[in-house]
């Protein structure tokens, strides 16, 4: 349950509800699916590579730095595995976040974060995919661009990569990451010790 007198809209409880149960209408999977779908358009419409900038600052929506596609973020901790892995089933070559700006409202929890972000990146190497295809890019510059320049740059090295396939999921598979996860293995086998990391 969330008290709604203490509750600041930052998203943070729906990825760590271990059942689901939290509905924010602008963050439900159906929502996030359709943004991401939206933002990640068919190759002939979209220049190469495919970079998807998260923005996670509390804050009204950016605009679109280097051309990137941008989806804004309430916070640090409404970003989740699902949401990233989500993304690169879509069609991104790369990820990069901006993480919440110093003293956030919000008071993200640091540990949780960095938490799902090694969550996030085991998953990637289980799927034979480099970790580095998903960045934070820190808040140094007004407009952030030498480190997403970088990072672009490094993503059109990579090349293509094996989770593009799972963009046909119905959405209706790929709408928690035990589904998405399920409806991978057939198009993309999982590499070992997938199960155990789920566990953890």
């Amino acid at each position: 349950t969330i008290d709604k007198a203490k509750c600041i809209g930052c998203g943070s409880c729906l990825p760590v509800c271990p059942v689901g149960a939290i509905r924010q209408p602008l963050l439900n999977p159906e929502r996030l699916d359709a943004d991401l779908r939206a933002l990640l358009p068919s190759r002939e419409v979209a220049p190469e590579p495919r970079i998807l900038l998260l923005v996670a600052d509390g804050g009204p929506p950016v605009d679109e730095p280097n051309g990137l596609p941008c989806l804004p973020l309430p916070s640090i901790g409404a970003v989740s595995p699902w949401l990233l892995l989500r993304a690169f089933t879509l069609g991104a070559d790369g990820i990069a976040i901006l993480p919440c700006r110093p003293g956030c409202r919000h008071r993200c929890d640091q540990t949780r974060w960095e938490q799902t972000l090694r969550l996030a990146r085991e998953l990637l190497t289980r799927f034979g995919i480099e970790v580095e295809r998903l960045g934070v890019v820190p808040r140094e510059t007004p407009e952030h661009q030498p480190g997403l320049k970088a990072f672009s740059e490094q993503i059109a090295l990579l090349g293509p990569h094996r989770l593009r396939a799972g963009g046909g999921l119905k959405t209706k598979e790929a709408l928690s990451l035990a589904s998405l996860l399920q409806g991978l293995a057939a198009l993309a086998p999982l590499g070992g010790g997938v199960h155990e990391v789920m566990g953890q």
